[in-house]
């Protein structure tokens, strides 16, 4: 049921494999300042134990278990959100947005609501070592063109759906993204792309630093970093380790909470 006085519902979903208490801090901010939010948590648990009783006793908070290893550049990448969106759909579920998180991100504001040398090979040691041939065919069609975009999306629901209809539709698509490096980046975003359905922004609302990265992985931000992510035009910033800095974790939550405690 949706809590009374609620116009909008958000379901978060929260992608996971490490740093339990750090998931359960994110967790429990994403309920106490979005309240009657929706939170549900895929970990992967190959690598990481994580029980329900490592998370905050909500009703509106549920674990799943998405079958393992989850590899970071593969497939595997989405299929714990494909999943969610299922997971949603088969309990009836009452939402409006689906806002889709590592364990890693953190909130920045209060919630209320809401290689271009090798053509031919390529040679990726990122998730590897692989070695990558050009395909001789692709799906690509003057009415299907290739997108691509950042892994963690906001949708409506009726967007989620679509997602998860489409990829049970579209074999010969899944089939060569999964012989594709990080689908996840391309994916969801060509289907929504050549859909036609939906009004799209480009634009993810997250903060993330990448310059100077060599292995795909955003820079781990610090309390040095707390005026850049509060900018207004970001609602998360990822990625962060309490064992590294938890300061600005807790500045976040001042900030977050500040009008609740005053």
């Amino acid at each position: 049921m949706r809590p009374t006085g609620s116009r909008v519902r958000v379901c978060y979903f929260v992608q996971s494999h490490q740093y339990p208490a750090q998931l359960a801090r994110l967790v429990a901010t994403l309920t106490a300042s979005s309240p009657g939010a929706l939170v549900v948590v895929g970990h992967d648990s190959t690598t990481c134990r994580l029980t329900r009783d490592d998370l905050p006793p909500s009703p509106d908070i549920q674990l799943f278990h998405p079958p393992g290893p989850v590899e970071r550049g593969r497939l595997s990448m989405v299929s714990p959100y494909l999943q969610a969106i299922d997971r949603l759909r088969d309990q009836g579920a009452d939402y409006d947005w689906l806002v889709y998180l590592s364990g890693q991100d953190y909130p920045t504001q209060p919630l209320p609501t809401l290689n271009g040398l090798q053509s031919l090979a390529h040679v990726h040691l990122v998730y590897g070592p692989l070695i990558g041939l050009r395909a001789r065919r692709t799906p690509w069609r003057k009415d299907r063109a290739c997108y691509a975009g950042k892994q963690w999306l906001t949708v409506r629901r009726a967007c989620a759906e679509f997602l998860a209809g489409q990829v049970r539709r579209e074999s010969e698509l899944l089939a060569y993204y999964a012989r594709c490096i990080c689908p996840d980046e391309s994916l969801f975003q060509t289907l929504l792309g050549n859909s036609g359905k939906f009004r799209l922004a480009d634009d993810d609302l997250r903060y993330a630093d990448f310059a100077g990265s060599r292995d795909g992985r955003p820079r781990v931000l610090g309390e040095s970093d707390f005026e850049t992510i509060t900018n207004p035009r970001f609602h998360f910033a990822r990625k962060f380790d309490a064992a590294s800095d938890e300061r600005i974790l807790d500045r976040l939550d001042d900030r977050i909470f500040a009008g609740a405690r005053s």
